[in-house]
């Protein structure tokens, strides 16, 4: 009987220091509980298979958080932007200041807490705002510097050649926007006004510049429905286009290659689009190659060729499809 009391006694024994060897350590409270952010420092906490993994996903997380500060900015501003008329604007913002809360980036970032379970990485990690703020602000000064030379150069060319430096900042001014409420988000105490006027006089001066570009279309006989598609697609643009006094004009050469093919009629079309200024200085060329093909005659192939082409001069735009 003491045996048999001996044997229970040791097996409990095992068991219960089974139980506490096979228990599982906790994750400490601050990964659950981070610190706030404050006016000098933004906090993250992240997890991962390694310690890289872990620290992306803990900027990810300080990156989210300023997202949501963006965010609200944003919306307080929202209906100053729609006021203007600029809904397209509006949207492409929106859009890019999601984007642009992605792309946050952080050269220096300390490590506060660390902590590894079962070859799993926690850590939370902090960034100084002004050192982040001092990254960004550098990032958009440089670009503005670039668009400021690129524009203050063009004044001595071509309205064309104005139109296209001003058509290039307008191309990027969301992402400029985005990048100027990044900063605030970053720190809002700062005046960000000069960047804004800056956006603002640039935005204004390309609407007057493409309101009042001219542009002339020639084309051969066989190139016409090319030409139409073009017109349509530049005046959809709001570009004028004229016989006459013309700021530009876009040329295009026509021939194309013809073959039946397994029951088919076949077209390849070969279209070069070149743009000069008023001096007849070229701009920019460009070769395009579209094929149609049809059953019934070739007529509707060459129909299929243009429609192909106005296709892709809607989606990309001629400008930014001509490289500029």
């Amino acid at each position: 009987m003491k045996m048999k009391q001996t044997f229970l006694t040791l097996l409990l024994t095992l068991l219960i220091s089974g139980c506490i060897g096979t228990t599982k350590p906790k994750i400490e409270s601050w990964y659950y509980t981070p610190p706030r952010d404050t006016a000098t420092t933004l906090y993250g906490v992240g997890d991962g298979a390694s310690f890289k993994s872990a620290k992306v996903d803990a900027l990810a997380s300080i990156s989210s958080n300023l997202s949501v500060t963006l965010q609200s900015n944003y919306e307080k501003s929202d209906q100053a932007v729609r006021s203007d008329g600029s809904e397209r604007t509006l949207q492409e913002i929106r859009h890019t200041i999601k984007t642009q809360a992605k792309k946050i980036s952080f050269s220096k970032v300390d490590i506060i807490k660390e902590q590894v379970i079962e070859k799993r990485v926690y850590l939370l990690v902090s960034v100084n705002r002004a050192r982040l703020y001092a990254e960004h602000q550098r990032k958009l000064d440089a670009q503005m510097q670039k668009i400021e030379r690129d524009i203050t150069a063009s004044q001595s060319l071509s309205s064309l050649e104005r139109f296209i430096a001003l058509k290039q900042f307008h191309d990027t001014s969301s992402t400029l926007i985005a990048t100027v409420a990044v900063l605030r988000a970053i720190n809002s105490r700062r005046d960000l006004s000069n960047y804004e006027n800056t956006i603002a006089k640039y935005e204004k001066a390309y609407l007057k510049s493409k309101s009042s570009l001219k542009l002339h279309v020639k084309s051969s006989r066989e190139s016409q429905m090319f030409k139409l598609a073009l017109q349509k697609s530049l005046m959809n643009m709001g570009v004028k286009l004229v016989q006459d006094g013309a700021d530009g004009v876009v040329e295009l050469k026509f021939n194309s290659k013809k073959e039946r093919l397994m029951g088919y009629n076949i077209e390849k079309c070969f279209l070069h689009v070149k743009l000069s200024n008023s001096q007849k200085s070229i701009i920019a060329s460009k070769d395009y190659v579209v094929v149609g093909k049809s059953k019934i005659d070739f007529s509707q192939s060459h129909h299929n060729c243009v429609t192909k082409f106005s296709t892709r001069i809607d989606n990309e735009g001629l400008f930014e499809s001509l490289g500029i």
